[in-house]
């Protein structure tokens, strides 16, 4: 009867924090941050965070490698991993980024200039670098 009793208790409560975890993560948030990456960068950047656990994020990765073959030499390109590794989720703390993926644009003076959450196509990102004018 223990034995029953303790299989309850604790499937009770792996499943209500499974259930949590599940409401937690499917809650709309917002992306905002401070706007300042903290340093000089050596040209525009776009700081890419997302997660490869995150569908959109895989799903984004090459619409952000194409965009850099195609403008590398005119915008640097970085990303980090907000849930599994302690740089990104710093970055994306310093950032105020709750959502990915959340694509970034900071200028060479490391200010955010423009900010974009959620997956987009690769039309979207080129037309926001051609308004900032780091493309043409």
């Amino acid at each position: 009867m223990t034995r029953l009793r303790a299989f309850f208790k604790y499937g009770l409560l792996i499943f209500i924090a499974a259930a949590l975890a599940i409401i937690f993560v499917s809650l709309p948030v917002s992306c905002t941050g401070n706007g300042d990456y903290g340093s000089s960068l050596p040209k525009n950047t776009i700081m890419d965070i997302g997660s490869e656990g995150c569908s959109p994020c895989r799903q984004l990765k090459p619409i952000l490698a194409e965009l850099e073959e195609d403008y590398g030499d005119k915008v640097d390109f970085i990303f980090y991993e907000a849930w599994y590794s302690e740089e990104g989720a710093a970055m994306a703390e310093k950032f105020g980024v709750t959502v990915v993926p959340c694509v970034i644009f900071l200028n060479a003076d490391g200010k955010e200039v423009k900010r974009l959450t959620g997956l987009r196509d690769y039309k979207t990102y080129e037309d926001v670098l051609i308004s900032l004018g780091w493309i043409e």
